[in-house]
């Protein structure tokens, strides 16, 4: 497996995390899902990711939700996110 290295992707996103107050963690800092985990998992809040590891975050108490790569920045721009209830059965 081949990896593409984009050095231009960090400096072309930090104007864009600081003009929408965003965090940008720096290149090099850890994986994506960790560092959540580790650093802003917050008990009772709701995190929605496109990681397929974002629902790690659910261990602390937290509604995480792992979605399609479109989601997120659609969630983002404003918009709901949609998830079918699950039927419910034999709840005490």
């Amino acid at each position: 497996m081949q990896i593409t290295k984009k050095p231009d992707d960090h400096p072309y996103l930090q104007p864009i995390a600081k003009e929408y107050g965003l965090y940008l963690s720096r290149a090099g800092n850890g994986i994506c899902h960790t560092m959540h985990f580790e650093r802003f998992s917050i008990p009772g809040k709701t995190l929605l990711g496109s990681d397929s590891h974002t629902p790690t975050s659910g261990a602390i108490g937290m509604l995480s939700i792992g979605t399609g790569g479109l989601d997120v920045p659609v969630a983002m721009a404003g918009e709901p996110i949609y998830i079918k209830m699950p039927y419910v059965v034999n709840v005490r």
